[in-house]
């Protein structure tokens, strides 16, 4: 292994150790099952880069930078009955992907801070279902109608002696995020859609 991918490598596994922090970040798969054309290295910066931006509108921009250049190999075969291989849609589903990220940031945080304002969790239980969410998130692949049903039963699993009612909980937050912050929440149940 060369010094430059030994440094690089040493990165990746230092941020993965940081905390909860990271589990919100976006993993590798994510923009490769949307940009299918490019170069898996280039698609592996890119999730690097993005990561590190603080709002879905910088993370937006180092893609539209990244694509002219990146989103496909030279000598690649694009299938016609793939939508992804047209240039523009791809980038649309990029934002779109990344808009269902921060929606979904939204969500949780706003569960979280219910959750302790209504003193049903304490701050640490709140950091536990935080983190349950995020490893559900990550097994769902980022699919929130997946990933949701799959926090829920982890959630009331791991809080089954303590917190028995918390699926209604959960179901009763569920609907209130839709209600007072419906332009969010509609971008939770986006998917990538790649077949003409």
């Amino acid at each position: 292994m060369s010094f430059s991918k030994t440094i690089v490598f040493l990165l990746v596994i230092c941020t993965c150790f940081i905390g909860h922090d990271a589990w919100d970040r976006i993993a590798t798969w994510g923009f490769r099952s949307i940009f299918l054309y490019a170069n898996q290295t280039e698609v592996w910066k890119l999730t690097f880069k993005v990561n590190h931006q603080d709002t879905a509108l910088q993370a937006m921009n180092v893609v539209s930078d990244w694509i002219p250049k990146y989103w496909k190999t030279k000598d690649a075969y694009l299938n016609k009955n793939n939508k992804l291989s047209n240039q523009t849609y791809a980038e649309q589903q990029a934002w779109e992907f990344l808009q269902q990220r921060d929606a979904m940031r939204k969500f949780l945080r706003f569960m979280f801070r219910s959750t302790i304002d209504t003193k049903y969790f304490t701050e640490d239980q709140a950091i536990r279902m935080r983190d349950i969410w995020w490893k559900s998130d990550r097994d769902a692949q980022s699919n929130f109608t997946r990933g949701r049903p799959l926090f829920k039963n982890r959630t009331m699993t791991e809080f089954a002696k303590t917190h028995k009612d918390f699926g209604t909980k959960f179901e009763k937050l569920t609907d209130d995020y839709y209600y007072y912050h419906y332009s969010s929440a509609e971008k939770l149940n986006w998917t990538l859609v790649a077949e003409y």
